[in-house]
């Protein structure tokens, strides 16, 4: 049976180095399905030829929504989770929709990051730059993002989390965090060591 692990955060927050860090400490051949939510927009918008913004990847996020309900992109995740003995993380929870399928899962968990420094946010933005529009970002164009309509509930629903984490210092600093939320998750679900 699958461990289910929701990691929610705004944008640039720290959700995939909380994941590289987990496989790192856990071990490369340890069975760890990353399933992020913006890889369904990426999806849409490779689908359609548009390209692959944040500001794009947000209108998709909105337009999915409104058009085939609330909970249309948390379900397209869930179909890829297999009933496998393996962490699956849930990238880019943002909606009460994503909470309640997280929670319909037996085994699961939910992990909120917050990083409010946004000048730590713009230097890791630039350098991970995994988008076209993240290169030049700017600390309005930034502000704007983390004030948009897919980003607004994240503060609210992360306060439902079984563990808050900050990620304002260093990455050492933050890997410790992480660690430490493992060594609980696994206490949790020992038949995963």
């Amino acid at each position: 049976m699958p461990v289910i692990v929701g990691l929610i955060g705004q944008k640039f927050a720290g959700k995939s180095t909380f994941v590289r860090l987990t496989q790192e400490y856990l071990g490369a051949d340890f069975p760890l399905v990353h399933l992020r939510s913006s890889d369904v927009l990426h999806d849409m918008c490779r689908a359609g030829y548009i390209s692959e913004t944040n500001e794009n990847l947000q209108k998709m996020a909105i337009f999915l929504r409104k058009e085939f309900g609330e909970s249309h992109i948390s379900h397209t995740l869930a179909v890829r989770v297999a009933n496998t003995n393996a962490i699956y993380f849930l990238d880019g929870l943002r909606w009460d929709s994503d909470i309640k399928l997280l929670r319909s899962y037996p085994l699961n968990h939910l992990v909120y990051i917050t990083c409010h420094n946004l000048d730590v946010i713009l230097d890791r933005c630039h350098k991970r730059a995994n988008r076209p529009d993240e290169i030049e970002m700017t600390r309005k164009k930034l502000i704007e993002l983390r004030n948009s309509p897919t980003e607004i509930e994240i503060t609210r629903l992360g306060q439902q989390a079984d563990y808050i984490i900050s990620n304002n210092e260093s990455e050492e600093a933050f890997e410790t965090k992480v660690r430490m939320v493992l060594q609980g998750i696994l206490e949790l679900e020992p038949r995963l060591i």
